[in-house]
């Protein structure tokens, strides 16, 4: 007999005995987890942490105690909690016993903005550009930047045939 069969005849005695034995069975009634209190996540970073474990506990249920480990269980990935900031990346630890000072760390700052051209960024994004005059600009970088490949390899050129001799 299931134990759905009869559902509406049972009084709330008979429930309550059929959920107690149940219980001693190590099956829990659908939605005996939906009852516990929710979890507060205040002060952690992850906010959605909770809803992505609830996510992978659906996709992947735990399996009981009673029950062996299937061999497609797997334990939900733990993603790190990563700062990624518009100052990641950005930053020069200064550390005088590894012979970081000052002046070295502000050369090295100074070198990682040009490298990452954040002057002409702040510089571009000072003022809207129309979308014609940014594909203007773009065709005009991408030439430049090939022109100066392609002189810089006819100079290279030039200067190995000097070398031997022509």
């Amino acid at each position: 007999m299931s134990d759905f069969a009869g559902l509406n005849n049972q009084s709330s005695a008979e429930a309550t005995r059929n959920a107690m034995r149940q219980q001693q069975r190590g099956a829990t009634p659908f939605g005996a987890d939906f009852a516990a209190p929710p979890t507060s996540n205040r002060g952690s970073r992850s906010g959605n942490r909770d809803i992505a474990d609830l996510f992978d506990s659906m996709i992947q249920p735990k399996p009981s105690s009673n029950q062996p480990m299937s061999p497609t269980y797997e334990a939900p990935v733990v993603y790190p909690d990563v700062q990624t900031g518009p100052r990641t990346g950005k930053r020069v630890s200064i550390n005088p016993q590894r012979g970081v000072d000052l002046p070295k760390a502000i050369r090295t700052l100074d070198i990682r903005l040009a490298v990452n051209r954040v002057k002409s960024d702040m510089h571009r994004q000072k003022f809207h550009e129309r979308a014609g005059l940014k594909r203007k600009r773009l065709a005009s970088e991408r030439w430049r930047r090939r022109f100066k490949e392609g002189f810089s390899a006819v100079a290279t050129r030039v200067r190995e045939l000097t070398a031997q001799g022509w």
